[in-house]
């Protein structure tokens, strides 16, 4: 596996170093077989103008093409951070020189910091420029990225990372060296080339040709059609490929209620994304939040839960339970939170109860309601549609009041997943979404990744909540003793575990005991 970051450089070499003189021909190199033929941007790194560029290899392997893309695609990548990080170095040195902001220890971290970050923000900005399959069976693809969107992700990260050192942020802000910075980037991000040692692999000893086999013919078995996104998936995270599906519900589904806010039924396009695979349990809040949420009321908390599940079960289950008792607004700043830990671009600017949502960001954020919606369906991957998300037998992926252990919550992942390995999607607790609530919006819905209206409808503007709570509902197997109950009908009956059921809570309420969240990253 071999990469080789590449770059546009404008003056020629040649010029410089001359040609004046005889001197004694140096023995040439033995071509490496396996680039002969190979496009120039492989063997010495052509790229475009204005851009920074980097190409990588991968074997292709009976894995298949688009895997070896893929892993190319990520070589690339690691040697196009690896060459930022080189420049980001050269750029603060330059920097602290010229305004004596900062020493030698302060530039390794702030580098180290400003490095990572703005490998996330830019790098999932990369296209494929080109391909190139070498006689050696190995997939080489060329990836490019714009550098005055490399320019502004480094400005941000700097003054980012500065001001996470508060000495050093005074120092900034006194001299007013605003001025200065952005000339050092201009400076050394106005030129994409790097100081990189050409590829090893351009002149080597060339191996002996292997011997001639007989022809060989081989089947394959069929393989399922797996797209797999253009970088790692990350940790307890499910890539769901964009697509359209077919939003709300129809007037006839059983459970939809007299009443509905369903409707009408309309076609949906959202783009790919990745959704966390769980609901976000109690530890990993209170790891990241340094807090614990408002425990139950009554006298009942998250650990009197856990003790009636363990008791129930005879195993610990500390930690697994999902965090409720979380209001929107503490959702959306643990997705803040989140992104700034792993070096992420925050998705939120908030404001007091002002929250506006920069849709170019690449950190963590709730999902929209079409997103949820969307995969709670299954996404692309279900050819069948099912009432809840993954089933029509509510039991086998649901938590509900008639199967629950605890009336509280229970522990994430233990029902079955849909197709999409997405767990408790209906059930359990219900799940914030980014959008405001209004019972009319489906009816001027854009067709294409509808975001919600722009603020709420009626006296108390709420937030969208999906997925169901085990505190309510009843299961479909209990229907006809509730209509007996109640002298309903089934039209009368709502069932909120179903995919396309909706409802809301107004934002800023942390007191129940049910609603939870998961996130979603571009």
């Amino acid at each position: 596996m071999r990469t080789v970051f590449s770059f546009v450089v404008l003056a020629m070499l040649f010029a410089i170093f001359g040609c004046g003189g005889k001197s004694a021909e140096a023995p040439k190199a033995p071509v490496n077989q396996c680039l002969v033929g190979a496009p120039d941007w492989v063997v010495s790194g052509g790229g475009e103008a204005g851009s920074f560029s980097a190409s990588g290899s991968a074997k292709i392997s009976a894995a298949g093409m688009s895997f070896a893309r893929t892993a190319a695609l990520g070589n690339a990548r690691d040697e196009m951070a690896r060459g930022l990080s080189v420049k980001v170095n050269n750029m603060l040195k330059d920097f602290t020189q010229v305004t004596g902001i900062g020493d030698a220890a302060v530039v390794d971290k702030v580098t180290s910091s400003v490095s990572r970050q703005v490998a996330s923000q830019t790098l999932q900005g990369t296209a494929q420029k080109a391909t190139w399959t070498s006689p050696c069976n190995d997939l080489w693809v060329l990836a490019v990225i714009d550098a005055t969107a490399v320019q502004a992700a480094v400005k941000q990260s700097v003054n980012s990372s500065y001001k996470n050192e508060n000495a050093l942020w005074q120092q900034f802000q006194s001299q007013k060296a605003q001025g200065e910075l952005s000339a050092a980037i201009t400076k050394e991000f106005s030129q994409t080339a790097l100081p990189v040692a050409p590829p090893a692999a351009v002149a080597v000893p060339a191996a002996p040709p292997p011997p001639a086999l007989a022809p060989l013919v081989v089947t394959p078995a069929p393989q399922p059609t797996v797209t797999i996104p253009q970088s790692v998936i990350p940790d307890n995270m499910v890539w769901v490929e964009g697509g359209a599906f077919m939003m709300g519900s129809p007037s006839s589904e059983i459970g939809r209620g007299r009443y509905s806010i369903e409707g009408p039924q309309h076609k949906v396009t959202v783009s790919g994304f990745y959704m966390s695979k769980y609901e976000i349990t109690r530890a990993e809040y209170e790891e990241l939040m340094g807090s614990n949420p408002l425990y139950f009321q009554k006298g009942w908390s998250h650990d009197e839960a856990e003790i009636i599940y363990e008791r129930h079960i005879g195993k610990k289950v500390a930690g697994s339970f999902p965090v409720t008792y979380v209001s929107w607004f503490d959702a959306i700043e643990y997705c803040n939170k989140r992104s700034i830990k792993e070096g992420l671009t925050p998705v939120y600017t908030i404001d007091g109860f002002n929250v506006k949502w920069n849709r170019g960001a690449n950190g963590y954020r709730l999902p929209t309601e079409a997103e949820w919606e969307y995969a709670a369906k299954g996404g692309n991957k279900d050819k069948k549609t099912f009432l809840y998300s993954g089933s029509n037998n509510l039991d086998e992926v649901a938590w509900h009041s008639g199967n629950a252990i605890t009336t509280i919550a229970n522990p994430v992942g233990l029902k079955a997943p849909n197709s999409l390995g997405l767990y408790d999607m209906s059930g359990n607790v219900a799940e914030w979404c980014w959008d405001w609530m209004d019972y009319d919006y489906y009816k001027v819905s854009p067709d294409t990744n509808p975001v919600g209206p722009d603020t709420g409808s009626g006296t108390y503007d709420s937030r969208v909540l999906r997925g169901g709570q085990v505190t309510e509902g009843i299961s479909w197997k209990t229907v006809s003793e509730y209509n007996k109950l109640f002298k309903t009908t089934d039209k009368d009956l709502w069932d909120q575990f179903r995919s396309s059921s909706r409802s809301s809570l107004y934002p800023g309420q942390q007191n129940n005991r049910a609603v939870g969240f998961r996130v979603v990253r571009n």
